[in-house]
């Protein structure tokens, strides 16, 4: 049977089936004909286009190519948090909140200079949605502060408050999809250090006022606490949407919302409502917001396993894992679709991205299978499920494994 013949379909009669050869005979047979060179005549997509497609569909790798003074400040960070959590590794991790403060002090600054600022489409559709969601986000934030500024008022804590909204309003402002504003690049806007200031500062006033906000004035938060929450509710949720999209930190929105609103819901959504100043309180204040579980497993454990995959990755095992794969599973009948599972499933060890496994992996082993006779989408059938579930090989490195182990105890 020739080498590119379509696999028989799975409605095919099972005498007709037994007259035709399969997919994975097919393969057996070609490669026993040429000496098991799986991978011949099989051009592999280059490192630059899988980076390009890594980038293209996984918002989370969607990183600038930084150079120059930037690049040299960036990784200067970069290796700073990287020895902290060595450090804390070997010799004792610090106060759970000064822990958590440092990490996403370092990570959020980080965020706004690595990750670029989404591209407005061009389409004139998408690009409304764009604007809209921009636009409600900018509204919450500045409503947000006026609720804040007005209960504090009410209390006597705060007597003209107009400057706070207003700088909130200028955060809300520069986040704005603009095209003027650029930043759309590998090149760092001016705005995005603000933004990165700003993000530095929620947690650096932890690790600066540890004892004040802690220790002196426990269960009593003055207005500048408040202030604080609320430039940092707004900050996260900004680069939330610049990493992943508008969808998480919308839904972070409407349960804020909700908390807020919740005397005017109707029916059994309805109850009290919880003042402004409760809300910013439990989710800045403490381990239970912001600075939570999800937090700490990232800063206690993930963090060491992404770094060891990061070294693998770039010191080349990923091929390894490759080349492996292929001598334990290619000599076998439907060895294709084995290298894809094997090499997905060893990939896992060093990356928690499925998508960055599908794109790695699958750029040899979906063309392989395709060579051998499996259908285009059974290939990419294969290669997608093994990558999900490369996330879960040990030492699993995908994080959401670790939240789910953290919060079922």
């Amino acid at each position: 049977a020739p080498a590119h013949a379509s696999p028989v379909p799975p409605a095919t009669a099972p005498a007709e089936h037994s007259r035709t050869m399969s997919a994975s005979d097919r393969h057996h047979d070609h490669a026993s004909r040429h000496g098991g060179a799986l991978t011949d005549e099989v051009e592999a997509v280059s490192e630059e286009k899988q980076a390009e497609l890594i980038r293209t569909y996984d918002a989370e790798s969607n990183f600038r190519k930084l150079v120059g003074p930037v690049g040299l400040f960036v990784t200067t960070i970069a290796v700073i948090l990287s020895s902290f959590h060595v450090y804390t590794a070997g010799f004792g991790l610090l106060v759970e909140i000064t822990h958590r403060s440092f990490h996403l002090a370092l990570v959020l600054g980080l965020i706004f200079l690595v990750f670029p600022r989404p591209v407005l489409p061009k389409a004139t559709a998408d690009a409304a949605r764009a604007w809209a969601w921009s636009l409600v986000f900018t509204v919450f934030y500045v409503y947000l502060a006026w609720a804040l500024v007005d209960r504090l008022a009410t209390l006597g804590e705060v007597r003209n408050g107009a400057p706070f909204v207003a700088f909130i309003a200028l955060v809300a402002f520069i986040s704005l999809p603009f095209p003027q504003f650029g930043g759309t690049g590998d090149r760092v806007a001016w705005l995005d250090w603000p933004l990165a200031a700003c993000a530095a500062a929620i947690s650096g006033y932890f690790l600066v006022f540890f004892d004040d906000v802690f220790i002196a004035r426990v269960g009593a938060p003055i207005a500048q606490d408040y202030m604080m929450g609320v430039l940092a509710i707004v900050i996260v949720m900004e680069a939330t949407r610049r990493t992943m999209g508008p969808l998480l930190p919308a839904i972070g929105m409407a349960c804020l919302l909700y908390a807020l609103l919740g005397r005017h819901m109707p029916g059994i959504l309805a109850h009290r409502g919880y003042s402004v100043d409760r809300v910013v309180n439990h989710i800045y204040v403490g381990t239970e917001g912001i600075y939570g579980i999800a937090v700490g497993v990232v800063a206690t454990y993930v963090f060491h396993f992404v770094l060891f995959g990061i070294l693998a990755q770039m010191t080349g095992l990923g091929r390894l894992f490759m080349d492996l794969a292929t001598i334990v599973a290619g000599r076998f009948s439907g060895g294709p679709a084995k290298v894809s599972v094997v090499s997905s499933g060893l990939f896992g060890m060093i990356s928690g991205s499925a998508i960055a496994n599908a794109v790695t992996t699958g750029s040899l082993t979906i063309p392989l299978m395709k060579k051998y006779g499996f259908s285009a989408r059974f290939s990419g059938a294969v290669e997608a499920s093994a990558s999900c579930g490369g996330q879960v090989t040990p030492p699993v490195m995908g994080a959401s494994a670790f939240v789910m182990a953290e919060l079922l105890g």
